[in-house]
């Protein structure tokens, strides 16, 4: 069956047979008792790929995974930044999705402002025309639209970060993100049989060298 196909690149069909094919029993090493698991948002249908320890929900913390957009699928440390509370009172939701003190968030925004060269060590060893940082303002709620026009900023040197960090700071306090710190590869490159192997085993790469993240980020930020 094949891996990618472009009618369900953009939703994350490739989601299902990404996971059968070939990360189903892979493990990270900086990330012991955590495997692969296939996630779908029940409002817009969107499916991922990411490694957590346990089922269920998982937002607070920063995690490994694989997401697509309309154009291009990214690859490594996913974190997020819930509601505030009053956006979730406002739209009624539940309490594991308003953003507290113990979020991974903190700590990633910490070591982005702070400490950029600390994380561009991480990304330093990835190849360096896909590394990059993916954000998506998915506003007060989930909108698929917003996934696919979500901002790409690829990361040559150490001064690009300064760039993600900016456009973090115009997104309204109200509104969710999205953020992965990885690699990108195109969808037409993804479509492309004849690099599947070696695009499989980027992506696997990219979620192994990116997985010490989560360990970095497992803090409260001092801040908060």
């Amino acid at each position: 069956m094949d891996l990618f196909t472009s009618d369900t690149f953009e939703k994350g069909g490739w989601a299902t047979e990404l996971y059968n094919q070939h990360l189903k029993d892979t493990t990270l090493s900086d990330l012991k008792g955590w495997t692969c698991n296939w996630k779908m948002w029940h409002g817009t249908y969107q499916r991922w790929l990411q490694y957590q320890p346990l089922t269920g929900q998982f937002f607070w913390s920063s995690k490994p995974a694989v997401w697509s957009t309309r154009d291009a699928l990214y690859a490594g440390y996913y974190v997020e930044r819930g509601f505030s509370p009053a956006v979730a009172m406002l739209h009624h939701k539940p309490d594991e999705e308003v953003i507290r003190p113990h979020w991974h968030w903190w700590p990633f925004l910490e070591l982005l402002t702070k400490h950029p060269e600390t994380l561009f060590s991480t990304l330093a060893v990835l190849p360096a025309d896909r590394r990059c940082i993916w954000i998506c303002d998915s506003g007060p709620r989930f909108d698929v639209t917003a996934i696919n026009l979500g901002k790409t900023v690829m990361i040559r040197d150490i001064a690009d970060l300064a760039e993600p960090t900016d456009h973090i700071g115009k997104v309204r306090d109200d509104h969710w993100i999205d953020l992965v710190v990885g690699v990108r590869y195109t969808k037409d490159e993804c479509l492309n049989r004849n690099k599947w192997a070696s695009l499989v085993q980027g992506i696997i790469n990219a979620l192994e060298l990116t997985a010490d993240l989560v360990n970095h980020c497992d803090r409260p930020s001092p801040s908060r």
